[in-house]
């Protein structure tokens, strides 16, 4: 299967592009790479079931800690429902 194109999120802007990261599917794996240096830059890869697992754990609040959120940003652990579990966490 070839690899599919490189894409960045829909919620990224042209003013937070050079804090950005884009994402492709390649040899059965997701790929990651940082929009700042794309031709030299590591690439990360993942199995479909760890990159799944690491979008829910940022999208639950589980990294909020190492990104520097304001303390009114963040959301309070151990609310939310958790679609892989089909429970709140």
């Amino acid at each position: 299967m070839p690899a599919t194109p490189w894409v960045k999120a829909t919620a990224s802007s042209a003013s937070a592009a050079p804090a950005c990261i884009e994402v492709r599917r390649a040899d059965g794996r997701v790929e990651m790479r940082d929009t700042k240096d794309r031709e030299r830059g590591p690439i990360l890869r993942f199995s479909p079931a760890a990159f799944s697992g690491c979008l829910d754990t940022a999208r639950f609040g589980g990294f909020d800690h190492l990104g520097g959120a304001a303390p009114g940003n963040r959301r309070p652990r151990g609310t939310g429902h958790h679609p892989s579990r089909g429970t709140d966490r």
